[in-house]
């Protein structure tokens, strides 16, 4: 049988003469067998990297610095790549994954605690961002649903941006970002969620309940005395507003509610 007078290159797919190169260049072979070696000692040069970081953490921080416009330019130049290699690898490794966040979540507590107060310091977005996320997977978990992982922006349909605008648009004389949360102002259904009913987040009394038109900022007192009752005294006065936006909806389960 003859011989071919070409074949492929192993690293770059480029032809190369059919002798016993298996590379059309060296430092085609290099990368070949330096990919090989991280892919069989990945989870030794993992844990490598972080004992080295744990020793050295003035030189990791130092070298952050040093090369951040370079990690973020690499990052712009193959964000599609890179997503499509991350999402690959937790396909493959959901459990261990799920199972080292849990670990870590455990074990630093406080460190993640303190991360997040700082940011959420500096933009208000970020607190809102997890103040519904939170929020929202307690609420289904007591129905027994779960969001399978997805971000809360895309079971609603609008953003955290969306939402910082419609509350802003809402705010009382006092109320800032600055005291949302305890002691401060709550988010909160003006429609209280225990009125709902739904099996998955794809419903449309699901999508009411979370619907822009049914969240308003409240102060902390009023939100406790009101709990979860459907329509408190204090808001009556804006039930035309309810009623603009979810009318038909309003009317067919109060009639329900009537009838049992």
């Amino acid at each position: 049988m003859k011989r071919e007078k070409y074949k492929n290159c192993l690293n770059c797919g480029k032809e190369v003469p059919n002798n016993r190169r298996k590379y059309c260049s060296t430092k085609c072979g290099d990368q070949y067998y330096n990919r090989k070696y991280n892919i069989e000692n990945r989870d030794r040069l993992i844990f490598n990297k972080r004992e080295y970081r744990k020793k050295h953490p003035e030189k990791t921080k130092k070298y952050s610095e040093d090369n951040k416009e370079r990690t973020d330019q690499y990052y712009q130049d193959n964000k599609e790549s890179i997503k499509k290699k991350s999402k690959k690898y937790y396909k493959e490794n959901k459990e261990k994954k799920l199972k080292y966040a849990v670990e870590y979540g455990r074990k630093n507590r406080k460190r993640i605690s303190a991360y997040h107060k700082e940011w959420e310091s500096r933009d208000p977005l970020h607190k809102v961002n997890r103040s519904i996320a939170c929020c929202m997977r307690n609420s289904l978990k007591r129905r027994g649903i779960s969001k399978r992982r997805r971000h809360w922006e895309d079971l609603v349909g609008y953003s955290k941006k969306d939402l910082k605008d419609h509350l802003e648009s809402l705010f009382t004389e006092g109320m800032t970002w600055d005291n949302y949360g305890k002691n401060g102002w709550h988010i909160d259904h003006i429609i209280a969620k225990s009125f709902f009913t739904f099996a998955s987040t794809d419903d449309v009394e699901f999508k009411y309940c979370w619907s822009l038109y049914n969240l308003q900022p409240l102060w902390e007192k009023d939100n406790l005395e009101k709990n979860d009752k459907l329509i408190p005294k204090h808001l009556k006065k804006q039930l035309w507003i309810w009623l603009q936006h979810l009318s038909e909806f309003c009317k067919n389960r109060s009639i329900d509610c009537k009838e049992e």
